[in-house]
């Protein structure tokens, strides 16, 4: 991990902390699963509606799956873990799925996927969950606007960054 990412994180830790969103502990945890992410093997993923994640992802994924259920949205998934080949094959190599704690979303349902977007919108954070790719972003994310790929940092920290409308960089 690039050394002034880990400065980022810290320094917001702390800033969090001192606003009391985030307790040191729960910014360590969360550090620590960032520092944990880069490329795992697939031992390290369980499988969740037949793709993987990581296991730390799976309960909170697991709930908000069926939290939006009982608001009658589907929420399907296309990808989760992908090893580099895989990626490579998908032609999204580097986007972040080797982590295991990222997924992409998608619906077969003609006329659903407005509510599913706008239902992710309204509550990924709520299970921890950060719109990866958002519009407005790009020149920080290096990648075109995408509402179907969710990344997972952790209740405090996505609601956190919902709130302050931040991606994933300006951490």
């Amino acid at each position: 991990m690039p050394k002034k990412l880990v400065l980022k994180l810290m320094i917001l830790g702390i800033l969090l902390s001192i606003l009391g969103g985030l307790s040191y502990m729960e910014y360590r945890n969360y550090q620590d699963k960032v520092e944990d992410a880069p490329i795992l093997s697939s031992e390290e993923m369980v499988s969740f509606r037949n793709v993987e994640v990581k296991e730390d992802v799976l309960k909170s994924l697991t709930n908000m799956c069926k939290s939006a259920g009982r608001d009658h949205v589907e929420l399907k998934i296309r990808y989760g873990y992908l090893t580099n080949e895989e990626e490579s094959q998908l032609m999204i190599e580097g986007e972040g799925f080797d982590t295991g704690m990222q997924v992409d979303f998608y619906s077969k349902i003609e006329g659903r996927n407005e509510l599913m977007w706008q239902w992710l919108e309204e509550n990924a954070h709520k299970y921890g969950f950060i719109l990866r790719y958002p519009e407005g972003k790009e020149a920080l994310t290096g990648h075109t606007a995408n509402r179907s790929t969710y990344r997972y940092v952790g209740v405090n920290v996505a609601t956190t960054m919902k709130e302050q409308n931040l991606c994933l960089e300006e951490l």
